[in-house]
């Protein structure tokens, strides 16, 4: 595939089996599998990697994980100011429940003692 991409020239999912040896429910199993992770795209009645060379594919893939963990991150923080565990304000952690520790003076004060600082019982 890396060199019909350097190519411009797509390949089919019967081309893709015969060329490996394999079905070709096997490759378009596993050719949706690299569509799905952005890897392939279908291009012009067959399907072509998304470049067309490994190091900007590898470029692609980083900018692609960089973008999910920077939403996976900004979600996990508005799950956390919406339990009182963070406040964007001042970028400090309130409560740990998972290990025990005050953070804003990083006391150890177990969980049970977060969890009657966090909820006053």
């Amino acid at each position: 595939m890396v060199k019909s991409a350097k190519k411009g020239i797509p390949l089919s999912s019967d081309e893709l089996a015969y060329r490996l040896g394999l079905s070709r429910g096997t490759v378009i199993h596993h050719i949706n599998k690299l569509i799905d992770s952005g890897i392939v795209v279908p291009a012009n009645r067959g399907y072509i990697l998304r470049v067309d060379n490994l190091k900007d594919l590898i470029d692609e893939v980083e900018k692609d994980l960089r973008r999910t963990c920077d939403e996976l991150r900004d979600m996990a923080e508005e799950i956390d100011e919406s339990l009182g565990f963070w406040t964007s304000k001042n970028k400090t952690f309130k409560y740990n429940l998972n290990n025990g520790y005050n953070n804003l003076n990083g006391d150890y004060i177990g969980v049970e003692g977060v969890f009657k600082k966090q909820y006053k019982c």
